[in-house]
C-alpha cells in the first residue's frame, strides 16, 4: 500500500470513529433532548399543581377570613350588648341608690324632728309632773307670806328650791 492509501485508509478510520462519536454525540443529544422534554413536563404538571394548590389554599384563607370577621363581628355584637346591659344596670342600680339616699336623708330628718318632739314631750312631761310639787310649794309659801313673788314664782317654775 502505498503512503496514500494508507493516509486515505487513515482518513478512512479517523473518518468512522467521528462519525461513530458523532451518532453517539447525537444519540447522547437525543436522550438528552427527550429527558429535557420529560422534565419539561414533569415540571409544567408540578407548577400547575402547585398553582392549584395555592389557589385552593388562597380560597380557604379567604372563606377562614370571611368566617373569623364573622365571629368577630358576632362576638363583637354580643359585648356591646352585654355592655349596654350592664351599663343600664348600674344606671338603675345608682338610681336605686340615689333614691335611697334620698329615703335615708328624708328618713334622718324625720328622726331628727320625732327626737325633737320627743324631748318637748318629755320636757312638757316633767313639767307635768312637777306640777303638782309646785302647788304644794306654793301653798307653803302662801301658808307663810301670804302671797308668792315673781322671783319665787320662776323659781319654782326652773325647779329650783327657795
Amino acid at each position: 500500500m502505498s503512503e496514500r492509501e494508507r493516509e486515505i485508509a487513515s482518513l478512512k478510520d479517523e473518518k468512522e470513529e467521528i462519525s461513530k462519536q458523532l451518532r453517539d454525540i447525537q444519540e447522547e443529544k437525543q436522550e438528552l433532548s427527550d429527558t429535557i422534554h420529560a422534565k419539561k413536563e414533569e415540571i409544567e404538571i408540578l407548577k400547575k399543581n402547585l398553582d392549584q394548590t395555592i389557589e385552593e389554599k388562597d380560597k380557604e384563607i379567604e372563606r377562614q377570613k370571611i368566617n373569623f370577621e364573622q365571629i368577630i363581628k358576632t362576638k363583637n355584637r354580643t359585648i356591646n350588648t352585654l355592655k349596654d346591659d350592664y351599663e343600664n344596670r348600674i344606671d338603675k342600680i345608682n338610681s336605686e341608690l340615689s333614691e335611697l339616699k334620698s329615703q335615708l336623708n328624708s328618713k334622718t330628718d324625720e328622726t331628727e324632728q320625732l327626737s325633737a318632739k320627743i324631748q318637748n314631750y318629755e320636757v312638757k312631761l316633767s313639767e307635768v309632773r312637777d306640777a303638782p310639787k309646785i302647788v304644794v310649794r306654793i301653798r307653803d309659801i302662801m301658808q307663810h307670806k301670804g302671797f308668792v313673788s315673781d322671783k319665787e314664782f320662776e323659781k319654782l317654775i326652773e325647779n329650783k328650791s327657795i
